[in-house]
């Protein structure tokens, strides 16, 4: 076998070694990526499972700021308003009217309300009322609220009449 001259061999070798230290730099930094990515999917994939909340209020002191510590799973379209009253001797029905854009349609025994902010009620569904997370007993145009209470209008089936907010 013939021999290689040394310079050959010398170029050949630095050639080599020359390439395997860019290489093994950028196989790392491949590797580096790749872990991130790969963690980053992760990340955001957990983070679309979480639960969406928004607060509801669970008490009212008077004169205080209500108690937040309830969650109430978060819907596309809003099902459910509430609002404290700012005076006393606002009804409810005009108390949701300053908050909200409302559609009612008038009977011989009141008001019934339609729409909130465009959301309908329908042949399965109504717009039940509570004052202070009880069902209340009149129509929002019929109930008069002390400054302080909570009036809350949510849709919900048309079933047997609730007892209490929970809609049981």
């Amino acid at each position: 076998m013939p021999q290689l001259p040394t310079s050959l061999f010398r170029k050949i070798w630095y050639a080599d070694a020359t390439m395997t230290n860019r290489i093994k730099p950028q196989i790392s930094h491949l590797l580096l990526l790749a872990v991130l990515i790969l963690a980053g999917g992760f990340v955001l994939t957990a983070c679309s499972f979480q639960k969406k909340t928004q607060p509801s209020i669970e008490s009212q002191a008077d004169g205080m700021i209500p108690e937040i510590n309830e969650e109430v799973e978060v819907h596309p379209v809003t099902t459910e308003f509430s609002y404290l009253a700012e005076f006393d001797g606002q009804t409810a029905l005009d108390l949701l009217k300053a908050n909200t854009e409302v559609q009612t349609k008038e009977y011989d025994y009141g008001s019934f309300i339609q729409s909130i902010n465009g959301v309908s009620s329908d042949s399965s569904q109504y717009w039940a009322f509570y004052v202070n997370r009880e069902y209340a007993k009149e129509g929002a145009d019929k109930t008069i609220l002390k400054k302080g209470d909570a009036a809350t209008f949510r849709l919900e089936a048309i079933k047997a009449f609730p007892t209490e907010a929970s809609g049981t």
